[in-house]
């Protein structure tokens, strides 16, 4: 089991997973952690602190993307700031493709799936598109 789909079941069964330095750390309902989960989870530690770590990357990218978006729109495009930061909010998307690659992230300014999806189906064709769902930040 990769790390992102152990993330997914874990998210799945309401444990709360939040990396603190080089740690895990676990919030999960009595009951839910079984031995044989918290084996995995400790075989698969730091793939998943790597997989966590680019999560917090996916977020400065979110936050550097909207700052520029904003500037343009206030300066080029005569926007009040406030409505140029509004107009300017992005959303991150996961996406699989066919080619066996894993999820990736997508950020951009479309605010539903059916528009992020024309997107990627325009890029890399209407059939290589699998799945897509608004991303689900992990810390």
């Amino acid at each position: 089991m990769s790390a992102a789909e152990l993330l997914n079941t874990l998210n799945q069964q309401e444990v709360i997973v939040r990396l603190r330095g080089s740690d895990l750390e676990l919030d999960a309902p009595q009951g839910t952690i079984t031995p044989e989960l918290l084996a995995l989870i400790r075989q698969s530690k730091s793939a998943l602190i790597q997989l966590m770590a680019s999560e917090e990357d996916v977020l400065e990218a979110m936050v550097e993307a909207e700052e520029e978006r904003a500037a343009v729109m206030e300066y080029d495009g005569g926007f009040p700031r406030r409505e140029a930061e509004e107009q300017a909010r992005m959303q991150a998307y996961d996406y699989l493709l066919d080619d066996g690659g894993g999820w990736c992230v997508m950020i951009a300014g479309y605010k539903d799936l059916t528009r992020a999806r024309e997107a990627l189906e325009w890029q890399y064709g209407k059939d290589r598109v699998l799945a897509l769902e608004f991303h689900k930040p992990r810390i």
